[in-house]
């Protein structure tokens, strides 16, 4: 595992204290100020009273350090172990409408804990689902997350609700939102120390200082409701469950969006930890897919009137920022706990000048996406694959370029794919699975040694890697080995002789078998070679050993042997 320059402090590294409740402020800030308004928005459709609101809402918040802290952790099938904190999540905001309307919180509460424990129950099947959701896939996943922060980042930026007219300036959204994304660019390229690690919060608060000076935004109102509602115990509300099957396939839909937007969110955490990344650890997606389901169940239990998932924003944000470690979840936590005693100040969020946000998440965005696409091009892609991810991509972009083409699709398909993200992704699981169609994971060469040809083997490794989607890197090794082989040709066999290549691949090895007829070719023995005793060897020996150290680099692990029908056989095998 490489670890990567630009990372201050990284996964697993320890933080001091001012970080943990800095770094945390600056996500619970933007996870708040962006998330804060779909459980409130639920809850005004099901007209339930100001008081029992603010209720909800911190055990809401309460919610969400759970599941922060439940996603951090590294415990076998609970938590992933990687930064990757919880919001609220728009994934069940219409079929939470829809429960409240239909049967009050009760029946939002039972249909959360339906939805979060079909996620859970979706975990442990990662495994067997391997070979349906190759890497260029979580990629297209990450890729369309970034894309969509970036889309609503973008009309945070340029948006002009009503009180940018108060302050009679049509232009102040954008000013407001370039001003701070300026500020956070500044510091993440040209900053050091504590300046980049805390550059979100410095331009969160050089964005809101201009909004304050320029009449945006009215202090005294944007303070007024956290010192006139003072602190309040939340206590969870004492109500039993109910459940409707007939909204059971609405509330099963969003907890697969929440299952794959995990997965994208923690692609990203992976492929940027390590820069010697090369296949997704299906341990941490399990753990990640099941701590976000029980999280979406301990916020039904708790009375929130949405379900949680993991937040792309805070992601990109911790990228650019240098601090991806796990332990800023409990910082995060913390803030929550506080800000779900006071209540006012939870509400306060909604006052945050959503421009501000907006550049936030243009910025981590960028990073999301850069990360994206570094996932899907690990991989050598031939026709099918890149259809398999450019199809599904461009009709994932249709999503938000023509709605209301998708709205006159039938309801049971509507709810399937309700967003750009759901479009991109189960388009490209369906053609992922026809283009497995005829598509064999091992193939085989014959020909004449006299025509053995290094470039034709190379390109005809190459079109397998590509046809099987394996790294680059990694077929790159095989022909060399090959290339090796070749070059032995005259001394192991007659021109006469027929030989055969065997290639096979799985997503975690590539094993490569040459047969033929003649002498066993001499691989020498692993560990370093006598330096003296090669000045005093036999060129051709010198060569030999040369060779056969060049193939046991390369690969992870040669054998030779003669077969039961008298053919050499040399087998070679690459982790993948």
């Amino acid at each position: 595992m490489g670890r990567p320059a630009n990372l201050i402090y990284a996964v697993d590294d320890a933080v001091p204290w001012r970080v943990l409740v800095l770094a945390g402020l600056q996500h619970t800030a933007l996870i708040l100020g962006v998330g804060i308004s779909l459980p409130l928005l639920v809850l005004s459709k099901g007209q339930v009273d100001a008081a029992t609101t603010r209720t909800l809402l911190s055990m809401g918040l309460v919610a969400l350090a759970v599941a922060t802290v439940l996603q951090i952790q590294r415990r076998g099938l609970l938590g992933s172990g990687y930064f990757a904190p919880a919001t609220f999540t728009a994934a069940y905001l219409p079929p939470c409408v829809s429960a409240i309307q239909q049967g009050g919180l009760p029946l939002v509460m039972g249909m959360l804990i339906f939805g979060g424990l079909l996620q859970m129950a979706l975990a442990p099947a990662m495994k067997r689902l391997r070979a349906y959701l190759p890497p260029e896939i979580g990629g297209l996943a990450v890729v369309m997350i970034g894309i969509i922060l970036g889309f609503l980042g973008f009309e945070l930026i340029t948006g002009a609700p009503e009180w940018t007219l108060k302050a009679g300036a049509l232009l102040a959204p954008a000013w407001l939102g370039g001003l701070t994304m300026a500020v956070i660019i500044a510091l993440g390229v040209w900053g050091k120390g504590g300046f980049r690690i805390y550059a979100t919060l410095i331009g969160l608060v050089a964005g809101s200082a201009f909004a304050f000076l320029t009449g945006v935004v009215e202090p005294l109102h944007f303070f007024r409701d956290a010192v006139e509602q003072g602190v309040a115990i939340p206590r969870p509300p004492l109500m039993m469950p109910t459940f409707e099957a007939s909204l059971a396939p609405e509330f099963a839909v969003s907890a697969l969006a929440c299952a794959l937007r995990t997965m994208g969110d923690l692609l990203t955490c992976q492929r940027v930890e390590d820069t010697e990344w090369v296949r997704p650890d299906l341990q941490t997606l399990r753990g990640g897919v099941f701590a976000d389901g029980l999280g979406t169940l301990v916020a039904a239990s708790l009375g929130s009137p949405i379900g949680t998932n993991t937040f792309s924003g805070s992601v990109g944000q911790a990228v650019a920022t240098g601090t991806t470690a796990r332990r800023v979840g409990y910082g995060i936590a913390g803030w929550m706990i506080v800000l779900a005693i006071l209540p006012g100040a939870a509400t306060a969020f909604i006052e945050l000048p959503k421009p501000i946000l907006g550049a936030i998440l243009l910025v981590a965005s960028a990073h999301i996406v850069f990360n994206g696409f570094m996932v899907i091009t690990s991989r050598l892609l031939d026709t099918r694959r890149i259809l398999a991810i450019g199809l599904p991509l461009m009709l994932g972009l249709s999503y938000y370029s023509n709605p209301e083409a998708y709205r006159l699709l039938p309801d049971a398909t509507r709810a399937l794919l309700g967003s750009g993200l759901m479009v991109a992704i189960f388009g490209s699981l369906l053609l992922n699975s026809l283009f497995r169609i005829g598509v064999a994971r091992s193939a085989q060469h014959v020909c004449l040694a006299t025509s053995l040809d290094a470039e034709k083997l190379e390109q005809w490794v190459m079109e397998q890697g590509a046809r099987w989607g394996a790294r680059a890197t990694v077929m790159q090794s095989v022909a060399n080995v090959l290339r090796e082989l070749v070059e032995a040709r005259s001394e192991l066999m007659a021109n006469d002789a027929i030989v055969e290549f065997k290639l096979s691949f799985d997503e975690f090895r590539v094993d490569l078998w040459m047969f033929y007829r003649g002498g066993r070719i001499d691989l020498g023995e692993p560990g370093a070679d006598d330096a003296e005793g090669l000045l005093d060897a036999d060129p051709d020996e010198v060569l030999a050993r040369v060779r056969g150290r060049i193939i046991r680099g390369l690969a992870s692990k040669v054998e030779s042997w003669q077969t039961d029908a008298g053919q050499q056989a040399i087998g070679v095998s690459f982790e993948h």
